[in-house]
C-alpha cells in the first residue's frame, strides 16, 4: 500500500462511523481492527455527519488561514518597499522628501489643533 492510498483512505476513515484508533496502527476500521485495505471507496463506509462537518470546518479554516498569511506577507512586502523608496527619496532628494514627509506632518498637526465641527450645526454640501 502506498502513502498516497493511505492518505486517501484517511480522508474516508476520519469521517466514518466505523472508525476507531489503535495506538500502534493509528486510525483503523472498527469492524476489522485493521488499517483500511480499499483503494478508492470503502463498501462499509457510513458517514458520521457531525464529524464530517467538523473536518470540513477545519479544512476551510486552514484555507482561510493560508490566505490570511499570504495576504499578510504581500502587505508587509509592499510596506517594506514603500519604506525603502521613501528612505531613498528622503536621503537623495531634499525637495521630494519635504513634500513626502514634512508637509503631511504639518497638515496633521494643524488638523489635530483645529476645533472639531459642531455636530448640531447643519453642514452644507
Amino acid at each position: 500500500m502506498t502513502t498516497n492510498y493511505r492518505s486517501h483512505q484517511l480522508t474516508y476513515c476520519s469521517t466514518c462511523k466505523n472508525r476507531t484508533f489503535s495506538s500502534t496502527k493509528g486510525v483503523v476500521c472498527g469492524l476489522t481492527n485493521e488499517p483500511a485495505t480499499f483503494q478508492y471507496e470503502c463498501s462499509d463506509y457510513h458517514e458520521d455527519v457531525a464529524r464530517k462537518q467538523a473536518v470540513d470546518a477545519q479544512r476551510i479554516q486552514g484555507i482561510k488561514d493560508e490566505r490570511t498569511n499570504a495576504n499578510r506577507i504581500i502587505y508587509e512586502s509592499i510596506g517594506a518597499l514603500v519604506v525603502f523608496v521613501a528612505l531613498y527619496l528622503f536621503t537623495n532628494n531634499a525637495e521630494v522628501s519635504a513634500a513626502i514627509f514634512v508637509w503631511p506632518t504639518i497638515r496633521l498637526i494643524i488638523a489635530v489643533r483645529e476645533k472639531p465641527a459642531d455636530p448640531d450645526k447643519d453642514v452644507e454640501i
